[in-house]
């Protein structure tokens, strides 16, 4: 779950937030008013989750396409996240996904996957 206010988010969590998950809610709360305040491109932002353990946090769609956005720390994805990322574009055949990383590295791993800094989305 994600709060809007940021701010308010920080008050409510009980426990320490991992470093994933902080970074993950900066990357949603600069992503999500770049979509919600345009209600003419119809986008929808939310979550890819399976059974196995796949895990997409960030899901930006479309009515004819989705864009996921997988936050890493590190600026090479790990076996897991390619997992996840193969695992949403096979249910996505339309569907692009970007690792978003804190780092300046920026690279292509193939048509549809892509590597980026996340200052390049913000």
């Amino acid at each position: 779950m994600y709060f809007e206010d940021q701010g308010e988010a920080s008050h409510l969590q009980s426990r320490p937030i991992s470093a994933w998950h902080d970074f993950t809610r900066f990357l949603y709360a600069n992503l999500r008013h770049q979509w919600h305040y345009r209600p003419a491109l119809q986008t929808r932002l939310h979550e890819y989750r399976t059974r196995g353990g796949a895990h997409i946090p960030l899901v930006i769609r479309t009515p004819s396409q989705a864009l996921g956005v997988l936050p890493i720390l590190e600026e090479n994805p790990t076996a897991q996240a390619i997992a996840a990322a193969t695992s949403f574009l096979k249910k996505n055949p339309n569907g692009k996904l970007l690792f978003a990383h804190p780092g300046k590295k920026d690279w292509v791993m193939s048509r549809k996957i892509r590597v980026v800094p996340a200052s390049a989305l913000l």
